[in-house]
């Protein structure tokens, strides 16, 4: 299943004060997906987890109320089948043992590259299969 297949009917949730520095990651995601709704707020972000389940939470670093894996673990209580992705400036290895356990589909690079965001979306269809 490609991106394109996994498409229109994804719901995607993205926790973030850089919309600026991510508009092109976020352009990517809302060319390839159903509904793309980016929040301000860790808080915010489990409301709308909470009002209409996501199929996919990306959550930032530096947002006021949440550190990125205890918003990760939030989203988890809500629904644990909710599939997460979080920038870090970890890297691959760092990153996964930080968040092992978790369930955190993959880390982001903090400043995504042109294709980054179509590669999450590849990601998750393999995973939703």
């Amino acid at each position: 299943m490609t991106s394109e297949t996994l498409g229109m009917g994804v719901r995607i949730l993205v926790a973030t004060t850089r919309q600026d520095q991510l508009a092109v990651f976020l352009e990517e995601l809302g060319h390839s997906c159903g509904e793309l709704v980016v929040l301000d707020t860790g808080e915010e972000t489990l409301a709308a987890a909470r009002a209409n389940a996501p199929d996919l939470v990306i959550i930032d670093v530096g947002l006021p109320d949440f550190k990125p894996l205890d918003l990760v673990h939030e989203v988890m209580k809500i629904n644990a089948m909710v599939n997460t992705a979080v920038f870090t400036d970890l890297d691959q290895e760092a990153f996964h043992e930080a968040s092992e356990g978790w369930g955190v589909l993959m880390g982001l690079a903090m400043a995504p590259a042109p294709g980054d965001g179509d590669k999450l979306l590849e990601r998750l269809a393999s995973v939703t299969g």
